[in-house]
């Protein structure tokens, strides 16, 4: 009688550990954090519900069932994300952390714009009223035309950070199919850089000099050919 009832209790305490330990191994979570996007806050928090919403007919899932990768390929499949890491907490949990990088310019596209990241990738579009402080691109031919985007990139990293001609300095940067040349509007001087696609004669110091002079001469309208190597052409017209 005793060896019976010792049995059952022992059957029952099995059962009952392995119900428990079965429903704590199925995940009840999907933790996403967005510190590292460079998108607005209620942006942030707009994305987050949005892949709350595609994981979770993910929840409940075994544990050892729902793997990384597929939970990876979900979330990155989102036009905002770049970057995602997955990592698992026993028993039960998951913990998806989104990044992507910071965009450098912004490509004017039809009511919108496209964010283009420091590797001249085109993020997902913005509204024009949710732009962040950049300069900006024109011309579909940085949005058709990857290699030349990438160029356009290098060129405006190749820039100074401070000075009459710098990043902070230009307003937008156009692609002339005519001459193979970038053009570079500058923000307060009215000026217009022209710079060849290969940037091994291509000197920012000798810009700035120029640049300099002619502020001290206050001498306004001008188009300035950094095309060459030993020199820099400045031509006394409105545009180009």
């Amino acid at each position: 009688m005793k060896i019976a009832l010792y049995s059952f209790l022992l059957i029952f305490s099995v059962a009952l550990f392995y119900s428990f330990s079965f429903h704590w191994t199925r995940v009840n979570e999907i933790s996403f954090s967005a510190q590292d996007l460079w998108l607005k806050e209620e942006e942030k928090l707009k994305l987050i519900d949005e892949l709350k919403e595609q994981t979770r007919p993910l929840l409940n899932s075994w544990f050892w069932q729902l793997s990384i990768q597929k939970l990876h390929q979900i979330v990155q499949k989102h036009p905002k994300v770049e970057e995602v890491k997955v990592r698992r907490s026993w028993p039960n949990r998951f913990f998806v952390m989104l990044s992507s990088s910071e965009p450098v310019l912004l490509l004017m596209g039809h009511k919108v714009f496209y964010p283009v990241t420091d590797e001249g990738k085109l993020l997902s579009p913005l509204a024009s009223s949710n732009i962040p402080n950049l300069p900006i691109l024109r011309g579909d031919i940085f949005r058709t035309k990857e290699d030349l985007r990438k160029k356009v990139v290098q060129l405006f990293q190749y820039l100074p950070e401070e000075g009459l001609f710098s990043q902070k300095n230009i307003s937008e940067i156009k692609y002339s199919t005519k001459d193979s040349n970038f053009h570079l509007y500058l923000v307060h001087s009215g000026s217009v850089v022209r710079v060849g696609e290969s940037l091994s004669e291509f000197r920012p110091d000798r810009v700035e000099k120029v640049l300099t002079y002619l502020e001290q001469k206050k001498i306004n309208w001008r188009v300035i050919d950094a095309r060459y190597s030993q020199k820099v052409v400045v031509s006394l017209v409105k545009g180009i």
